[in-house]
C-alpha cells in the first residue's frame, strides 16, 4: 500500500520526532474513520516530544491527540477523539453556487469534514478490461444467480453500444446501437411471467431509456424494451435504477446536464418493458453519476460542480434533500463529481463511494445517516496494470466472486488508460478496506438479488480444502495424509486430478477453458427474456408511391400475420475464419410491382468480423443506383466471438430506374485487415411500374421472378452464390418444396431449417435468439442444377420460420495480425422466412 502526502509535509527526525509543516497556511488532520474528529489544526499547535519518545506527539484541535510513527509514516493511534456535531460550528461555508433558496436543503456531511487529507492511500488493480474508445463512461456488475464466478462487468461506450467482460477482463459480448451513457442492472423485473434480470441505460442520441434482458444460461443480453421509453429531459445524461423496498416496483431515474431529473416506473406492457413519468425536479445544475439504495429508499445524486446530494428515492418523496459532501471548502471532492455506488453491509450497512474526478481520487463515506465521509483512495499502477485517472462510472460489490475476488470488487472507469483508449479497471474490495485506518469493513453476507445470505463458493462447487498460498492455475501439488491447508485458485475452480493411497493431487483450474468437469453444469434453462421474432418491420414510414402499405402509428406486426409486400430476406457472405461474416436484411416486395419512392431499412451484422464497414450500396443488373458510406466497426479482436448490429435507412426513387423487371443488389462492403474487400451481395427481383414508356421484361429470373440470390465476394476470389427458388409471397401449409441450387464454383452445399446464430436488437429489428435448426442437405459437390427441398410444414408450428442455403467455393490464404498464412474458404447465402399457417 502506497501513502500520498496530499496537505502537508510530514518530517520525521533523527530522533524520533515528528512535525506536520503547513503547505497550504493550515494543515488539515488525516480522515481516521467514521465518528472520528478530522476537525482544523490552527498552524502552530504542534508540539514536539522528548527524545527518548517512541512516537511523535502532535496535538490536535478540539483536544484531540494523533501518534505518528516515524519509521512507517502512518497514523497508528487516535486518542480521545470525539464526533463533532452535524449542526457544529466548524461547518464550512456553502459554495456560492448552491442553491440558497431551497428550503429543503440541509447540510450533514461537510460538517467536521477535512478538505485535503495528510494521506490518501493507493491501492493496485489486478484486472483491466480491452481498451474500448475514447467514449468510455460507466460500468455495472452483475452476479451471477448460481455461479458467481460467471458474474460480469457491463460498460457503456457513449459512441457505439453496451460491453460485457467476464472476471478475466476478456470481453463476452457487444450489443451496438444508441449512446448509452450511464447503465445500472437490478434483479427479478416481471415479464410475461417470468423473471428476468435487466440492464438498462439512458440513450443519449434517441432521449430515451433502453432495456435489455441478460439471461444467465448464455450471459447474453438482449433487447426487451422495444424501441426505448421515450424521456422528458432534454438531454439524457445520467442514470439508475431502483427497486423499492416499499411497493417491490422498479423505477428508473434519468437525469440531464440542466439539472433535471425524471423518475420512471417500470413495467410489463405486453411483453416488453415499459415506463410512465412519476416524478420530476430539479438539482440545481449538471448532474449526472447517481445510485439508488434498495434496501434504505435512498437516491444519491452527483451534482458535478457542488457536490453529493441524498434524496428519498420512492415517487412521492418530493425535491427534499440533504448534503452529503461538496467541492467546496471543507468537502472531501473536486469537480467534477461523477460515478457513485453504493457497497452494501448487512441491515443497511455499507458505505457510499464517489468518484472524485478532478484529483482521480474515490471518496467513502458511510452508508448510514449522518453519512460521515470516511476516508479516499487513489488507484495506483500494479500488477502490470497502469493506474486510473479521469474516472466517469464507478461500480462496487461485496459478493464473493471468484479466486480473483473472494471477497468484492470495485470496478472503475479508466479515462487516462495507457492504451490510448478508455476501459475498466478491477479492483479487490480488501485492498481498498485495508487502505483505510482503521480498515473498512468486508463482508460477502448481502445478497445483491434481495436478502442475506451465504453466497456459493468462488466457482460455484463445494468449498475447497487444500492448496498452498501461492498454488497458480495449471500446477499440481500433492498433500500428505491428514494435511490440510487453506485452498485459493486465481480462476476460482479446484479439481481433483487424481486418488491416492497417501496423498491427493489437486490442480486450479484454468482462468479460461472449457467447463471444470467437477463444476455443476449451466443452467439450461428457458431463457428468461421474451421470445424473439425474427423479423420485424422497417422503422421508416413508406413513401406514397411505394407500393408498401404504412403501418399504424406505433404498430408492430405481430407474429400472427403475414404481409405479402414485406417478404423478409437476408444475404451473407462468409471468410471463415478469419473475418467472420456480414449479414444484410431487409423487407421488401420481392417478385411484386413497385413505383414512387421505396423506404425501408436494412439491418447489417457484424459477426466475428474485423473487417471496417465502409459502404453500403444498392446497384440494380443496369449499374450501381445509390451509395450510402459508413464508417462502422465491431471490436472483434480474433478470439472473442462478438456480433454488432447496424440500421441503415434506404429511400430508394424507383422513378429514376428503368421500367420493367429490375435485380436489386442490396451491398454490405468492409475493407479487409488485409487490405482486401469483402461484402455481400443480393439479387432480388422488382417490377418497375412508373407509368410511360421503356416498361420491357429485360429482366427475368427463375420462378417467375420469385427468386433470391445471395452472393459472397472476397477480393481474388470471385462470387460464391447460393439461390433459392419460388420464394412464398404468401402463407405455407402442408408439404411445401423449396429449389434451391448453387450459382457459380461451388464446392459444398448446405440447406438448413431455423438455423442461426445470436444477432443483437438494432433499431425496430428484435433480437434474433439462437437456434441449432435442423440441416435438411448438407453435401460436397458443385451443385448447379436446382434440387428439390421438401418441408412438411405441419410438422413445424405456425409461424415464422427460415430456409437458409450456403454455397461454400474454394478457399485461399489471407495476411492479417492474427491470421498471416491461415486457409480460409468463402461461402454466400441466400436466406428466406416463411409464414407456416396449417
Amino acid at each position: 500500500m502506497t501513502r500520498l502526502r496530499t496537505a502537508a509535509l510530514l518530517v520525521a527526525s533523527t530522533v524520533l520526532a515528528a512535525w506536520i509543516v503547513p503547505i497550504l497556511g493550515e494543515a488539515r488532520s488525516s480522515p481516521l474513520g467514521a465518528g472520528r474528529s478530522t476537525g482544523r489544526l490552527p498552524s502552530g499547535a504542534f508540539t514536539e516530544p522528548a527524545a527518548t519518545s517512541q512516537d511523535a506527539w502532535c496535538g490536535v484541535s478540539d483536544g484531540d491527540l494523533l501518534a505518528f510513527a516515524p519509521s512507517t509514516w502512518k497514523i497508528v493511534r487516535d486518542l480521545g477523539a470525539q464526533p463533532v456535531s452535524a449542526a457544529g460550528s466548524t461547518a464550512p461555508d456553502a459554495p456560492a453556487d448552491e442553491r440558497a433558496d431551497d428550503d429543503d436543503d440541509v447540510t450533514i456531511g461537510d460538517a467536521g469534514g477535512a478538505p485535503d487529507g495528510l494521506d490518501v492511500a493507493s491501492v493496485s488493480p489486478v484486472v483491466e478490461t480491452g481498451p474500448v474508445s475514447e467514449d468510455a463512461d460507466d460500468p455495472a456488475i452483475w452476479v451471477h444467480p448460481t455461479d458467481p464466478a460467471q458474474s460480469l462487468v457491463i460498460g457503456t461506450d457513449k459512441s457505439a453500444g453496451l460491453f460485457s467482460w467476464n472476471l478475466a477482463g476478456q470481453q463476452v459480448q457487444f450489443v451496438g446501437g444508441g449512446l448509452p451513457n450511464n447503465v445500472d442492472v437490478r434483479y427479478g423485473f416481471p415479464l410475461k411471467g417470468t423473471s428476468v434480470d435487466i440492464v438498462a441505460t439512458g440513450d443519449e442520441s434517441g432521449n430515451r431509456i433502453r432495456v435489455y434482458g441478460l439471461n444467465p444460461a448464455t450471459r447474453q443480453m438482449s433487447n426487451i424494451g422495444g424501441p426505448g421509453i421515450a424521456v422528458g429531459v432534454n438531454e439524457t445524461y445520467g442514470f439508475c435504477l431502483y427497486r423499492s423496498p416499499v411497493s417491490s416496483k422498479f423505477y428508473a431515474f434519468v437525469n440531464d446536464k440542466d439539472g433535471q431529473v425524471e423518475q420512471w416506473e417500470l413495467g410489463d406492457l405486453d411483453g416488453v418493458v415499459g415506463g410512465v413519468r412519476v416524478r420530476a425536479f430539479d438539482v440545481g445544475s449538471q448532474t449526472e453519476g447517481c445510485v439508488a439504495d434498495d434496501t434504505t429508499g435512498a437516491l444519491y445524486i452527483g451534482e458535478e460542480g457542488v457536490g453529493i446530494w441524498k434524496y428519498g428515492a420512492e415517487p412521492g418523496d418530493g425535491s427534499a434533500r440533504t448534503k452529503i459532501d461538496g467541492t467546496g471548502g471543507g468537502g472531501h471532492l473536486k469537480a467534477d463529481v461523477e460515478g457513485v455506488a453504493i457497497y452494501q453491509g448487512p441491515g443497511g450497512t455499507g458505505y457510499l463511494l464517489a468518484s472524485s474526478q478532478g484529483d482521480s481520487t474515490f471518496a467513502v463515506y458511510d452508508r448510514q445517516p449522518p453519512h460521515a465521509f470516511v476516508t479516499s483512495f487513489t488507484i495506483g499502477a500494479g500488477n502490470g496494470i497502469d493506474a486510473v485517472g479521469s474516472t466517469d462510472g464507478i461500480d462496487v460489490t461485496n459478493v464473493a466472486l471468484n479466486g480473483a475476488f473472494p471477497q468484492g470488487m470495485f470496478v472503475a472507469h479508466d479515462g487516462s488508460n495507457d492504451q490510448g483508449a478508455n476501459n475498466y479497471k478491477l479492483v479487490r474490495w480488501p485492498d481498498i478496506a485495508a487502505s483505510a485506518s482503521p480498515p473498512l469493513a468486508v463482508d460477502t453476507s448481502v445478497d445483491p438479488r434481495g436478502g442475506t445470505s451465504s453466497p456459493p463458493p468462488p466457482g460455484g462447487g463445494p468449498p475447497p480444502t487444500a492448496t498452498p498460498p501461492g498454488i497458480t492455475g495449471g500446477h499440481d501439488m500433492q498433500l500428505a495424509p491428514g494435511e490440510t491447508v487453506s485452498v485459493t485458485c486465481p480462476s476460482g475452480k479446484l479439481s481433483i486430478v487424481t486418488q491416492t493411497t497417501g496423498a491427493v493431487a489437486l490442480k486450479c483450474g484454468p482462468l479460461t477453458g472449457p467447463p471444470d468437469p467437477t463444476q455443476p453444469p449451466v443452467p439450461t434453462a428457458t431463457p428468461v427474456e421474451p421470445t424473439a421474432r425474427p423479423i420485424a418491420p422497417p422503422t421508416s414510414t413508406p413513401g406514397p408511391g411505394g407500393l408498401l402499405p404504412p403501418d399504424p402509428p406505433g404498430r408492430q406486426v405481430p407474429d400472427s400475420t403475414f404481409n405479402p409486400r414485406r417478404i423478409p430476406i437476408e444475404l451473407q457472405a462468409w471468410w471463415a475464419p478469419n473475418f467472420g461474416h456480414i449479414h444484410a436484411a431487409a423487407m421488401l416486395p420481392l417478385g411484386q410491382d413497385v413505383s414512387g419512392t421505396l423506404d425501408f431499412d436494412v439491418r447489417i451484422v457484424l459477426h466475428d468480423n474485423p473487417s471496417h464497414l465502409v459502404e453500403l450500396r444498392i446497384d440494380t443488373d443496369q449499374g450501381v443506383f445509390k451509395k450510402i458510406p459508413l464508417n462502422l466497426r465491431c471490436p472483434y479482436d480474433g478470439r472473442t466471438s462478438t456480433n454488432c448490429a447496424f440500421n441503415v435507412p434506404v429511400s430508394l426513387d424507383t422513378t429514376k430506374m428503368t421500367n420493367g423487371w429490375r435485380e436489386i443488389r442490396i451491398r454490405a462492403t468492409s475493407d479487409s485487415p488485409d487490405g482486401k474487400r469483402f461484402l455481400n451481395s443480393s439479387g432480388i427481383p422488382l417490377r418497375i411500374v412508373n407509368g410511360g414508356g421503356g416498361g420491357g421484361s429485360n429482366y427475368n429470373r427463375w420462378c417467375n421472378n420469385r427468386s433470391l440470390i445471395g452472393r459472397g465476394w472476397y477480393d481474388g476470389f470471385g462470387y460464391t452464390n447460393a439461390v433459392i427458388e419460388c420464394v412464398p409471397l404468401e402463407t405455407v401449409s402442408g408439404v411445401h418444396t423449396f429449389n434451391v441450387r448453387a450459382q457459380q464454383t461451388s464446392n459444398h452445399l448446405q440447406v438448413a431449417l431455423d438455423k442461426t446464430h445470436y444477432i443483437p436488437a438494432v433499431g425496430s429489428w428484435p433480437e434474433v435468439a439462437p437456434s441449432a435448426g435442423r440441416i435438411l442437405f448438407d453435401r460436397a459437390g458443385n451443385f448447379q442444377s436446382f434440387m428439390p427441398i421438401t418441408v412438411d410444414t405441419r410438422q413445424l408450428a405456425n409461424g415464422w420460420h427460415s430456409l437458409a442455403v450456403t454455397s461454400t467455393g474454394d478457399g485461399g490464404t489471407s495476411s492479417c495480425a492474427f491470421c498471416n498464412g491461415e486457409h480460409n474458404n468463402p461461402a454466400g447465402v441466400a436466406k428466406i422466412w416463411f409464414f407456416v399457417q396449417n
